[in-house]
């Protein structure tokens, strides 16, 4: 992973460094793509599936969720499917709303962590479990995986999801304006211009292949996995004690300068 971090404050720079050690000490993660502005990897998960972790500063996702940076999780059943971004792929509406203060690189890796641990976080975020166990050629109908319901890609017809609503109110702030601009996300990946339909989908017939999620059978952690745990653990305790010293630094410079 390069270590270019133009840009990048203190605490991000430590984070960017521990995420290129991460990914240069694992064969399961892949750095794609990293600058000051757009970095992307991808993540082989244990149950076979591949993920792209896409940030990007200033994109939609950012704006939506009033950060810096909006991060953004894609599925596919296999590698290739991932590096061409072809039908069998999918979006995951992962929700990463709990880690907003986290610095960039920590929040990242983060992530990538628990997609490689794919089969243990579905436990736990239910539309990873529903990616986890849907045929490659389902994936072909599913435009998004959230925690909702699964957006299929008939469902995004214009009639339906409303795009031809009455734009927003003078001084009202629109976090959807530049959606499909940024990401192209309804016409070049997830909607079919050449077909639509009038009315919403009749409710889709549960997958054959489907199970449910207790039947996912999770193997006990290996050495490796439970030392890599306690690295997370220590790291983490860590960073909360180099953030405490920088307050205390901080608050000890105001008060020398003020008096």
């Amino acid at each position: 992973m390069s270590k270019k971090q133009d840009g990048f404050t203190e605490p991000e720079k430590r984070s960017m460094e521990l995420l290129s050690s991460i990914v240069d000490a694992n064969d399961w993660v892949q750095s794609i793509l990293e600058t000051n502005k757009h970095i992307r990897l991808r993540v082989r998960g244990e149950s076979g599936r591949w993920y792209e972790v896409e940030a990007k500063k200033g994109g939609a996702h950012a704006r939506y969720h009033r950060q810096e940076w909006g991060i953004s999780v894609r599925g596919g059943a296999r590698k290739r499917d991932i590096i061409h971004r072809n039908k069998y792929c999918a979006n995951l509406c992962i929700n990463l709303i709990g880690s907003m203060k986290v610095p960039l690189g920590d929040k990242i890796a983060s992530l990538c962590l628990a997609l490689h641990n794919d089969r243990t976080t579905a436990m736990t975020i239910p539309l990873l479990a529903q990616f986890i166990v849907a045929s490659r050629e389902h994936l072909t109908k599913v435009a998004v995986f959230q925690d909702e319901y699964i957006v299929y890609e008939s469902m995004l017809a214009d009639d339906f999801i409303g795009l031809d609503e009455a734009p927003p109110e003078e001084g009202e702030v629109d976090y959807y304006d530049g959606m499909a601009e940024d990401y192209n996300f309804w016409e070049n990946q997830l909607l079919d211009t050449g077909a639509g339909i009038a009315e919403p989908p009749p409710e889709p017939e549960p997958h054959p292949m489907a199970i449910q999620l207790s039947e996912i059978e999770v193997p006990p952690l290996t050495p490796e996995e439970i030392e890599e745990q306690k690295m997370w653990v220590d790291y983490e305790r860590h960073m909360e004690h180099l953030a405490q010293e920088a307050h205390w630094n901080d608050h000890r410079r105001n008060h020398e300068s003020g008096s």
